[in-house]
């Protein structure tokens, strides 16, 4: 589902009664990789009308069942969730932690186990992984006819050696949306019997007879693991699942450094919230506009004080209104304003003047943020989701626009002066340039945000849009219409959003811990989950392939099974405390190669000196971890320090750079 699907599809008519299938994504895939599931509950509620949900899903812990629930608006009591089997019983499951995988994969395939079952599915984490495995299988197993197709079907009309392509294949987002469709046909129909596959392949896989699934890495979660070996033995009969383990902890790293790629820290929270929350006059024209309000009660009070009947005055003499909103008047009475100024001082309520701003629209232009926080688009709009979705709803969220309007006068500046004089957009777009220091006396070109200018001037958005594209065009005489020598173009992809322009420093400071706490939150879950995965597959594990090449081992394909249901039925006994313990027992062990992390990091930051890094920054390049302002593509090439020190903690690496960074500023 893409990011903004729902709110494309035009409203037609009330839906009573949905269910969202794999709902587990709501809660687990929602958080920098589809924000917009998230958004699913509010938009099927409030846009159609939507009052009984279902959610149904294979891999669910009780907490993320309660998580989905939360989001679906579905009432915890009991009932509301029904629960079955992890994992099925016809699963066979096996875990091997062996120095060679390559040899060992080849070999296990080989093996009494696995070599007369069809339809295999590798999983691996990296895309190029899957073409390297790909390549290997079709190159060390021996060559087995692909099966003759069923009377009445055609041939199929793929060129090349058919015993290769029948064999094995890759699958993984990077493949052309042909391509993929092609792979899963073939496995689809029984022309290919394995397919190496990143995690984008097995979503909606309708195939029942799927007989292995071999993990040549670690999954990142037990629901990852479940939802992926539960695509073997649809059809009830035996299948078989192997996974190869790292024991040296390799696929642990890797897996983490997913998790770090998506953390931020608290200076780029408080940067994007200075965007969306831009300071706005609404809480000081509140101010004013009560100031005045008890001046027009007082001294409506007084008249009426007085015995005269105003209403018996004649028309032409001035009324008290008049007499009042004029200052040098010789009528206007001192002490009225001596009381009015003395109400506003002794008037503490001002000091403690609620929000009361309605909201502005604001545009953040996507492509500028992502560069300047450093964030991907999925992250940020996660940020918002999180903010829309508070209790106390800081935001709402609005359609994605282009936000930006460029005006390019082909009569030069002359006609820019002419239209500004008749065109009240125009005129409020120079207007708005000239306070900014722009001079358009010799420009024939004009660009303006269309957002910040509609909420400027108080105006709805889609007419002034509207309005901006109508300048390229003009009504003639006749009835028809001609080009007026302007274009008009809309740029710049935005995050369109509604958001309070009053709020004071300790409330942006409680939106900040919100956010940040959040991200904190779930970056110690995921950690968590991972180790969690890590200890319990390594328990069942054994020290070669070979030991379940032949047969599985039943006891410890029960006990993998016992330990993945006890997972799936109880609360995580792990809390925030646990995890604080964690760090400070990983702070505690004393890093043997400190000395050489500090001086790479002081002679990385020395050899780019034009650039301002942070100690996250530094720590996701000495990491590996690709992101907006430091591509994998450019900061990959220099192998002194990419991916240099991925034996060091995180957490750790990044406070080190910092503390280098402060050094070096100093």
């Amino acid at each position: 589902m893409h990011k903004h699907t729902l709110t494309h599809v035009t409203h037609t008519h009330t839906h009573t009664y949905r269910h969202v299938n794999k709902a587990h994504c709501v809660s687990e895939w929602s958080h920098n990789f589809r924000p917009s599931y998230l958004r699913l509950c509010k938009v099927l509620r409030e846009r159609y009308g939507v009052q009984c949900l279902l959610g149904l899903t294979a891999t669910a812990t009780r907490s993320t069942a309660a998580s989905v629930a939360e989001h679906l608006g579905i009432p915890a009591k009991e009932g509301a969730t029904v629960r079955g089997a992890a994992v099925p019983p016809n699963l066979h499951l096996s875990v091997s932690c062996d120095k060679y995988r390559d040899q060992s994969l080849v070999s296990l395939l080989k093996g009494r186990r696995f070599e007369e079952l069809d339809s295999i599915i590798v999983y691996c984490t990296r895309r190029e992984e899957t073409e390297r495995i790909a390549a290997l299988i079709r190159t060390c197993l021996p060559f087995t006819a692909p099966p003759a197709p069923e009377k009445g079907k055609k041939k199929s009309k793929e060129k090349g050696p058919p015993q290769v392509k029948w064999l094995a294949d890759c699958y993984h987002a990077g493949k052309s949306a042909a391509q993929r469709r092609q792979i899963q046909k073939r496995f689809m129909s029984g022309e290919l019997r394995i397919v190496v596959a990143t995690v984008a392949f097995g979503m909606g896989l309708d195939k029942s007879d799927v007989r292995a699934i071999i993990h040549y890495n670690m999954p990142k979660s037990f629901e990852n693991y479940v939802q992926e070996i539960g695509r073997a033995g649809r059809d009830g009969k035996p299948s078989h699942c192997h996974l190869f383990l790292n024991a040296d902890g390799s696929d642990l790293c890797e897996l983490r450094r997913h998790t770090y790629g998506n953390s931020v820290d608290r200076t780029t929270v408080k940067k994007l919230l200075r965007k969306i929350f831009p300071r706005c006059r609404c809480r000081e024209k509140l101010q004013q506009q009560q100031r005045h309000e008890r001046a027009s009660q007082v001294q409506d009070a007084e008249f009426e004080d007085d015995g005269i009947d105003y209403a018996m005055l004649s028309e032409d003499c001035d009324t008290p209104a008049q007499v009042s909103a004029d200052p040098d008047s010789p009528n206007n009475d001192q002490n009225t304003t001596c009381t009015v100024s003395n109400h506003a001082t002794t008037d503490s309520s001002e000091d403690t003047l609620p929000c009361r701003c309605p909201g502005h629209v604001v545009a953040v232009p996507i492509e500028a943020a992502v560069q300047a926080l450093d964030m991907t688009e999925e992250g940020i709009a996660t940020l918002l989701c999180y903010l829309e979705l508070h209790q106390r709803k800081w935001i709402e969220v609005l359609q994605p626009i282009r936000a930006f309007c460029t005006i390019q006068f082909y009569g030069g500046p002359g006609l820019l002066r002419q239209l500004a004089r008749t065109n009240p957009i125009i005129a409020a777009a120079v207007a708005m340039d000239r306070k900014k220091g722009v001079d358009h006396s010799a420009s024939d070109r004009l660009e303006f945000n269309v957002v910040e200018l509609a909420d400027k001037m108080g105006w709805d958005l889609d007419p002034v849009r509207r309005d901006c594209r109508a300048l390229k065009w003009k009504r003639t005489n006749t009835g028809g219409y001609q080009r007026t020598g302007l274009v008009v173009e809309f740029t710049d992809v935005s995050f369109l959003l509604r958001a309070p322009g009053d709020l004071t420093d300790d409330e942006l400071d409680v939106v900040s811990d919100f956010l940040y706490g959040r991200v904190e939150s779930q970056e110690r879950t995921e950690l968590r989950q991972l180790k969690a995965v890590f200890d319990a597959l390594t328990d069942v594990s054994h020290d070669e392939f070979w030991h379940c090449a032949e047969e599985v081992d039943q006891t410890r394909s029960e006990r993998l099974k016992t330990t993945l249901r006890e997972y799936f039925e109880k609360e995580p006994t792990l809390n925030a405390s646990s995890d604080s313990c964690g760090d400070e027992e990983e702070e505690q062990v004393p890093l043997k190669n400190e000395g050489q992390v500090r001086a790479d990091v002081r002679s990385f930051v020395c050899l780019h000196h034009d650039r301002t890094f942070t100690g996250r920054a530094v720590a996701r390049i000495f990491h590996g971890i690709t992101s907006p302002c430091y591509p994998a593509q450019v900061w990959g090439r220099d192998r002194r320090y990419w991916r240099s020190h991925l034996d060091v903690d995180f957490n750790r690496l990044r406070r080190l750079a910092l503390e280098e960074l402060v050094r070096i500023r100093m």
